[in-house]
């Protein structure tokens, strides 16, 4: 299957509120004023995280489906583990 959105990874800009490939923006958050701006910021972020747990959730279904048949490694769950946890981060603010 084909993805049809912008390729990662994304960015989130340095204004905080435009998330970007490379130079070229690919979406911008509102509501950046006061409380907002916490907010609008962690938005952001997970926009940002999107290609990378897209991948993150395809690779862990491939995974499961391996394992489902027989034919997975302890070493495959424990990868994948560490993919989702890492986009999970990502995703927050922690990378």
């Amino acid at each position: 299957m084909t993805n049809k959105h912008t390729p990662g990874p994304w960015k989130v800009s340095s204004d905080h509120y435009h998330i970007c490939k490379g130079a070229t923006a690919v979406a911008a958050v509102f509501g950046t004023t006061g409380h907002d701006a916490a907010r609008s910021e962690a938005n952001a972020r997970l926009i940002a995280a999107a290609p990378e747990l897209l991948e993150a959730l395809e690779h862990a279904l491939t995974t499961t489906q391996k394992i489902a048949r027989g034919t997975g490694r302890r070493h495959y769950t424990l990868n994948t583990l560490q993919e989702m946890a890492d986009a999970i981060k990502a995703a927050k603010g922690n990378a």
